[in-house]
Order: C-alpha cells, then structure tokens, then sequence
C-alpha cells in the first residue's frame, strides 16, 4: 500500500522507466541520481543479467538505497532512463512495516492457498513459532503490531516474495537480524531463485557476497565491478 502511494504521487520525470524494452533485466542509460551537488550517480551506464545474483556495497549514505528505490519507480533520477525486462517485481525493504492484515494474507497477497502458504513459511523455519500463536498464520498485525522477532519478520518478508517467484528481486539488507543459521537457510533459497530470476540486493553481510554473481560497488558516483568480480 505504501508503495502504491508514493507511485501515485506527481514527479518530474514519471516517464524515466520502461518495461519489455531490453533483453536484460536492468539496463540503465545515462544516469545520474540525486540533488544539485548533492550527486549520487553521474552518467551511469550499466547492465544487469536475466538471472543470477547482484550484489551492491558501499559505504552508508552512498545511495546504494536510493538506487534500489529508483529501479522501484519511488525516486526519479534527475536524468537518463531505466529500461527493465518487465512489470513482475518483488521488493524485500530494510523497513519493518505491516499493513493492518493477518500473516497469511501478507504473505499471499490474496493470490494463493493456505497449502502454500503453510509450505513456504515451513521451509523458512517459521511454522513453529506460528503454531504457537493462538490463531496461527491467520493472527492478525494490527497497528504494526506483529508477534514475530526481527528475524522472524525478516524471514517473513522474503516469505512473501519466495511464494510469487517474480522476475527482479530487489533486496535492500535482506539479511539483516539474521542469525548465522537462518542466514544460511535464507541464502539457499536465494541462491536455488536465482537461476530464474533477476536478484539485486544491497548487501553489508559479507557472506552473501559467496552467492553473488556480480558484486557491484557505489564509490566517485559511479557504481564500478568490484575487484576480482567477473
């Protein structure tokens, strides 16, 4: 819903993305993002594959956010365009934020079964602190109240993204308040999804950098491969 919203609202520059015009699942175009002096990027060109894993890094207040929410159409660039191979985008956000909804409905949009549902949240490790809520995965989050630690709600999230398989993926920190055998399990699935999908994640855990296809970095407004990356 929030991203509904801030679609909806007036920009300068609501064309800069474009869908099914590219073999490729990101292509941007002369880029540059941000304010006056205040640059992020300057002319970027760059290209990224039908599948496999992104990985972006960065010091804090680079962009590298900025970047993903750009790709999202919530932040235009002050020039240069985003061509993207199509519409079917999954968002995981660093944000901890719920809609007043129940978990089962978070996680299937209204698109799929309690089976499924059930199965996802399962192989994610979460049906046995669901089967101790009193109303399982139908508890309601009401006032963003939701019954989950951070991990848990992390998991959560990428539940919901697992569950449709989309084309792009776009992460920001997805494994953050992990433990280390959660992060795991979480790396697995990733790294099975992205043999079908396009997965560009802006990462500070390092261990994720070990399924990472292309490593990016954000330094001198420009995002370069890092050193050692193919």
């Amino acid at each position: 819903e929030r991203i509904e919203e801030w679609l909806a609202t007036d920009s300068a520059r609501e064309d800069y993305r474009t869908f099914g015009a590219t073999s490729d699942s990101v292509a941007l175009e002369g880029v540059s993002l941000g304010y006056g002096e205040d640059m992020l990027l300057e002319d970027v060109d760059m290209t990224l594959p039908k599948t496999g894993f992104v990985a972006i890094t960065g010091p804090s207040g680079i962009g590298k956010s900025t970047f993903i929410h750009m790709l999202l159409g919530l932040h235009p660039p002050e020039q240069g365009t985003v061509a993207l191979s199509n519409e079917d985008i999954g968002y995981i956000s660093d944000e901890v934020y719920f809609s007043d909804t129940t978990i089962h409905d978070y996680v299937s949009d209204g698109e799929y079964e309690e089976q499924e549902v059930v199965h996802i949240l399962d192989q994610l490790g979460l049906m046995d602190s669901l089967d101790n809520l009193e109303k399982g995965i139908h508890t309601p989050i009401v006032n963003h109240n939701i019954p989950l630690s951070g991990g848990e709600i992390v998991r959560l999230k990428i539940a919901r993204a697992l569950i449709r398989r989309p084309s792009i993926i776009l992460m920001d920190e997805p494994t953050e308040f992990l433990d280390a055998t959660t992060e795991a399990l979480i790396m697995e699935h990733l790294a099975e999804l992205k043999q079908e999908a396009a997965i560009v994640a802006v990462v500070h855990r390092r261990k994720l950098l070990n399924i990472a296809d292309r490593h990016y970095t954000f330094s001198n407004r420009q995002i370069t491969l890092a050193k050692g990356a193919s």
